[in-house]
């Protein structure tokens, strides 16, 4: 998967952009807010319809005193792998157009191949991995972080679960809201408008747990075999990349979808990085491990234990005035070596979990959609060691497009080869982008002059 052209209007620091943008490695420098991450950030934001930066849409259009109302617009066109055409293996030449308007305070809107449609339907035509230094957030930050980064995932696999994670947030809201109401007045609950509330949100509780358990178990293939690798300790299975014959090689063609068993682990010597989820409604229902996976295997099940653990919380819901079960206090399990990462792991054993996580769900992207996300990496090198930066250039060979953000091109491997480009604020205090030489015509350190 690829993206041939970005047109940005009134988008964060461009007023108006249009940049063609070729297959492979394509790196943007520049000096801090000059705006290359704005770049990556419209891209992904077309992909995941939300900001890896920022919670409110607002902030992402252009500023502008004498036009207060102007709405922010990114337009792309994204080719999907090449397809088979009689025998030969054609790119598909048109690919699709897709365009998202960001009004603050309204509705966004949308519209593919000049159709217009719901903004929702855009998932599932761009698939991004965003690899930023706001990563470390995955493992130090809080379950909120967590949840996003699962829900991105699920979506991207599944686009109709979009839907469902809207109504999900409606009805809490309105549940919540409710509750605060009672709470304010001290009123007893009402069994009957409380159930109704219950019902609502059963199923879409169920599937929003089904969908976060299922990207949980199939990050847990790759995590172990990558963090091995990152971390420089042997692989479950395979080289490690220390023993490489080459100094940035890559983690294989894709990780052995194989976690680790403990027997292995202790044999081996690794620090074994594990990842799982952890449901609210398990938590709240004191379920051991047993009675967790009999749950999970049975629809029926699922929701009645839902339910009740829904009924568990009424009294105190009533008390406090909050939504106190389900899947909005849900969050991941990170361990090294039987340990919490948060709290445990020294800052490069955390940058090498965060990294890992992100590869996986580049790997596993690729596996389920049977195409290769756009990779978009966020001035990342300047924080990896020869170990982590090696993993990383092995994604980077195995995606259709990269795109890569840099201060001052120092940092980037050698080799690295592509498109050159300088991101940089004119007078007016707007971005504008200018093609420069060739990465590998520039030489393995290019340097931007400010």
């Amino acid at each position: 998967m690829f993206v041939s052209d970005l047109a940005l209007d009134w988008f964060r620091s461009y007023r108006s952009l249009v940049l063609h943008l070729e297959t492979g490695v394509t790196v943007f420098l520049g000096a801090n807010g000059q705006g290359k991450t704005n770049l990556l950030e419209a891209l992904n934001y077309l992909a995941v319809l939300s900001s890896h930066r920022i919670g409110t849409d607002a902030a992402l259009i252009f500023r502008s005193p004498e036009l207060e109302n102007r709405a922010g617009v990114i337009r792309t066109r994204v080719h999907s792998r090449e397809s088979e055409v009689l025998g030969e293996t054609k790119p598909l030449a048109a690919g699709e157009l897709l365009e998202i308007e960001i009004v603050a305070g309204r509705a966004n809107r949308a519209m593919i191949n000049r159709h217009k449609t719901r903004p929702r339907e855009l998932i599932g035509h761009l698939s991004t991995v965003l690899f930023a230094p706001e990563d470390l957030d995955l493992v130090g930050g809080d379950p909120a972080t967590r949840r996003s980064f699962l829900d991105k995932i699920a979506v991207e696999l599944h686009p109709t679960l979009a839907g469902t994670l809207a109504d999900l947030q409606k009805t809490l809201r309105q549940r919540g809201a409710y509750l605060k109401n009672l709470a304010k007045r001290h009123a007893p609950l009402d069994e009957i408008q409380i159930g109704i509330w219950d019902e609502a949100l059963v199923p879409l509780f169920a599937a929003v747990m089904t969908a976060r358990e299922r990207v949980t178990r199939d990050l847990a293939k790759f995590l172990p075999e990558i963090y091995a690798q990152i971390s420089g300790e042997n692989p479950p299975s395979g080289p490690s990349l220390a023993e490489s014959t080459t100094p940035f090689a890559t983690v294989s063609a894709t990780p052995t979808a194989t976690p680790a068993t403990e027997t292995e682990t202790a044999r081996s010597g690794t620090f074994a990085a594990t990842v799982s989820y952890r449901d609210n409604v398990s938590k709240t229902l004191d379920l051991d491990p047993a009675a967790r996976a009999e749950m999970f295997a049975d629809e029926g099940l699922l929701r009645e234990k839902i339910l009740l653990a829904i009924q568990s919380r009424h009294a105190d819901e009533a008390r406090r005035g909050v939504n106190l079960s389900g899947t909005h206090r849900d969050d991941l399990a990170l361990t090294l070596h039987d340990f919490p990462v948060k709290g445990y792991a020294s800052h490069g054993e955390t940058w090498s979990f965060a990294l890992s996580l992100r590869l996986s769900e580049f790997y596993l992207l690729k596996e389920k959609l049977e195409d290769t996300p756009v990779l978009l990496l966020d001035d990342v090198f300047a924080e990896l060691d020869e170990l982590r930066r090696a993993a990383l250039l092995g994604a980077i060979r195995e995606a259709d497009q990269v795109l890569v953000t840099s201060a001052m091109g120092t940092e980037l491997p050698s080799e690295l080869e592509g498109k050159l480009y300088r991101v940089s604020l004119n007078a007016s205090r707007e971005s504008q982008v200018e093609a420069l030489e060739d990465l590998d015509e520039a030489g393995s350190n290019p340097h931007v002059e400010h």
